[in-house]
């Protein structure tokens, strides 16, 4: 399996396709196989993709350190330096889409063009019944799904509950990005949610508000899973916004 180094981390990866080089950042508490489908429909149409897989997640190595969204953006950004990315287009799901805006604010020439899906800006952006259910007792059971491929896919044996514990804290205090902050960002945005996703659409409405650059798509009849259940449309709209004309 491929690996490289990152911040002194293992961090498992893949890349296929050939093309102009595309970085899709998948969601938290998942793995990279959760985008094959979007990924490879990108692919076809001459995208070479690059799928790493955060520290923690997956096959990647962890540390006993608490998640941040800081230390995910700083990890991304040295596999971007590794594999010469800068400059390429971007696709970030939920937790990808965070660290895209925050590379995206440090740095507005990292990427051509850059699509979030599924993202917030804060983590006050969460739906109020996302945020109860993070909070229960039970709430192992509803992550039952990633449980199960993360105890197949992980090597490094640290629980899923230790996992789960770590990626719940991070959602329910960050992220943390002042509104202001989003004005920084110059990159030509395309910013995709769903009618039904857990960020709340008055959230995402003011993201694209104060992204000057930025275009809006709310996907009817989804949810927050739209990414995974409905690649072929969600890679459409992905397409128009890269192969458009800035």
């Amino acid at each position: 399996m491929p690996s490289i180094k990152i911040n002194n981390l293992e961090t498992y990866y893949e890349i296929f396709g050939a093309g102009t080089d595309c970085l899709i950042l998948h969601g938290g508490s998942e793995n990279i196989s959760t985008m094959h489908n979007l990924a490879g429909r990108l692919s076809e149409k001459n995208y070479k993709i690059y799928l790493p897989e955060r520290r923690g997640h997956g096959r990647s190595l962890d540390t006993g350190d608490e998640f941040s969204y800081e230390q995910f953006a700083s990890d991304t950004y040295q596999f971007i330096k590794a594999f010469k990315l800068e400059g390429c287009y971007a696709v970030g799901y939920s937790d990808g889409a965070i660290i895209l805006l925050l590379l995206s604010i440090e740095n507005p020439t990292l990427f051509k063009k850059i699509a979030l899906l599924g993202g917030q800006y804060h983590y006050e952006g969460l739906e109020p019944y996302f945020v109860k259910a993070l909070k229960t007792d039970n709430v192992l059971k509803l992550f039952e799904k990633e449980r199960i491929e993360y105890e197949r896919i992980n090597k490094y044996g640290v629980s899923f509950e230790k996992f789960l514990k770590k990626i719940i804290l991070l959602w329910l205090t960050s992220p943390k990005i002042d509104y202001t902050e989003l004005k920084k960002i110059t990159t030509p945005t395309l910013i995709i949610s769903a009618d039904r996703d857990i960020i709340k659409l008055e959230h995402t409405i003011s993201m694209f508000r104060a992204i000057e650059r930025s275009h809006l798509a709310i996907i009817p009849n989804s949810n927050h899973n739209f990414p995974i259940s409905r690649p072929n449309f969600t890679a459409s709209l992905i397409l128009n916004f890269f192969n458009s004309k800035p």
